[in-house]
């Protein structure tokens, strides 16, 4: 199975930021997660539009596996 088939079948997240200070996209759950933190609130954050492929880097890291 490739790695976005699997990130689908284990429900991970599809991108639905991009920070420019992270360098990193995030899915709306773990862009929370991460912004919520009093120095990180001020990053410049893009919204990213839906089907964006490759998915959220923080799901990806959590599931190191899959690649």
């Amino acid at each position: 199975m490739t790695l976005l088939g699997r990130i689908q079948a284990h429900g991970s997240e599809e991108a639905a930021f991009e920070c420019n200070d992270c360098k990193t996209l995030q899915c709306v759950r773990c862009e929370v997660a991460l912004h919520h933190q009093e120095h990180l609130r001020n990053h410049d954050r893009v919204p990213v539009g839906p089907g964006h492929v490759p998915y959220c880097d923080n799901c990806k890291e959590t599931y190191p596996q899959w690649e």
